[in-house]
């Protein structure tokens, strides 16, 4: 029969390290808002997904700057009904992102993104906004 104190050390030699065990919300828990921005930046693509939701402006910016984005997660985010307003303006804002027709056309993007264009539009393009019908 094996020795049971060499079975034991062969197993703590081969379980991982209990901080590579940790879940990635375990993970971002314990982390400040720098290395959020960091993660954000450099993480994959179910970190950018966690991110998003953050409480932190800063952190939930850092996530739509990431030079990994792609146009899918874009179109996640922008389908999302938890997101704020200001980063739902944001994706409606960006050139790049706009290019991309399912990110504008998403329901709760539409408006924001609709208002943003019109700021850049030539002023006859501005006028033909729909009037409300007048009935005498």
């Amino acid at each position: 029969m094996p020795d049971m104190e060499a079975l034991a050390d062969a197993l703590a030699d081969a379980e991982p390290d209990n901080e590579r065990r940790k879940t990635l919300l375990q993970q971002i828990s314990t982390m400040t808002v720098s290395q959020r921005v960091k993660f954000a930046m450099k993480g994959g693509s179910e970190a950018r997904r966690t991110l998003i939701r953050d409480n932190n402006k800063v952190v939930q910016r850092a996530v739509l700057q990431s030079p990994r984005l792609t146009d899918q997660e874009v179109e996640a985010f922008a389908s999302m009904t938890n997101l704020t307003d200001e980063i739902l303006r944001l994706i409606g804002k960006n050139r790049n992102f706009r290019k991309n027709y399912n990110v504008v056309s998403q329901p709760a993007e539409q408006w924001q993104s609709a208002a943003g264009l019109l700021v850049g539009a030539p002023s006859h393009a501005q006028s033909a906004r729909p009037q409300k019908a007048r009935y005498e």
